[in-house]
């Protein structure tokens, strides 16, 4: 149940793992996967919390994916890693 539960988290923080990857070279995925990770962690450590349980309806993601996502969201998950990105250089 543990992996479970870790795979729904990284879920819930990184949405682009709740549908098919984009990615041609299957190879990528996992190192994908493992970077999704490591901003987790470092999330943790920034004490950056996000809810623990997040609810998505498929058909909630589906239109999500279609109308191109929420543009606030989108702005702030830009401004976010802009910090992080800064905060590692």
């Amino acid at each position: 149940m543990a992996i479970e539960r870790s795979f729904g988290l990284l879920k819930g923080r990184f949405r682009s793992l709740l549908t098919t990857l984009a990615m041609e070279r299957v190879d990528l995925i996992p190192k994908y996967i493992i970077a999704c990770c490591v901003l987790h962690n470092i999330c943790l450590l920034k004490n950056d919390d996000f809810p623990s349980t997040v609810e998505l309806l498929p058909e909630a993601v589906q239109y999500h994916d279609q109308v191109g996502g929420n543009v606030a969201v989108n702005r702030l998950g830009l401004i976010k890693r802009y910090d992080i990105c800064e905060r590692l250089l």
